[in-house]
């Protein structure tokens, strides 16, 4: 196994870990443990890595999941636009103004994409303690 896979288990295995804690009410979310469920719920959804994300690739492959993570972020928390385009490499604001705008604009017109976005956000709800 390469080092970057080795990073990425170990990652996995960590987030798994602090799932866990939360639910036991070991220790309570916090509001980088909410975002970061919000871009794994993504990640798992699509197959795609948060560091695929980040990268600057425009295939479709990389660039839906990664709209539809900046939407959700803007919708289910009080991050900044500058905050969400830091968290995607340094993206420029007008970018997460586009991409919420360009899955609002799909799920109207596709019904399938919308329900792939309910989808990811009810895997967020299971997710996230109450």
């Amino acid at each position: 196994m390469d080092d970057q896979a080795i990073n990425i288990r170990l990652l996995t295995i960590t987030s798994e870990l602090r799932d866990i804690a939360i639910e036991l009410g070991v220790v309570k979310p916090t509001r980088r443990s909410h975002q970061d469920n919000i871009v794994a719920a993504v990640c798992g959804f699509y197959s795609v890595t948060e560091s695929q994300l980040t990268r600057r690739a425009r295939t479709k492959a990389v660039s839906e999941p990664r709209r539809v993570a900046m939407a959700l972020l803007r919708e289910m928390t009080e991050m900044t636009l500058g905050e969400i385009g830091d968290r995607f490499g340094g993206r420029d604001h007008t970018t997460i103004i586009y991409a919420c705008n360009t899955v609002r604009d799909e799920a109207a017109s596709n019904p399938s994409f919308a329900q792939d976005v309910d989808a990811i956000r009810n895997i967020i709800a299971t997710r996230t303690p109450q």
